[in-house]
């Protein structure tokens, strides 16, 4: 297994929603399964920068990206207020 500081993982998690953020391509679904899979170790903060971000942008891609990045939201707020 490799590992990784946090702040490099935060970083990576970061750097991959931003890329996916409003494609219109297989990597939504995948990053969004990937982020909701590691919720719980993605940094507090990181979390409402996602969130602030999936809120804020203009364009989510697709019908059923906006649902896959709308419903991401719902599972991170659900994990801060834990």
């Amino acid at each position: 297994m490799v590992e990784i500081s946090n702040y490099t993982f935060d970083m990576l998690v970061i750097s991959s929603f931003r890329y996916a953020l409003g494609r219109m391509t297989y990597i939504v679904g995948e990053t969004v399964d990937f982020l909701s899979s590691y919720k719980s170790e993605i940094n507090v903060e990181t979390l409402r920068l996602i969130i602030r971000e999936i809120e804020e942008a203009k364009n989510l891609g697709m019908k059923m990206d906006e649902e896959d990045w709308l419903r991401l939201r719902d599972i991170l707020k659900q994990e801060i207020s834990k």
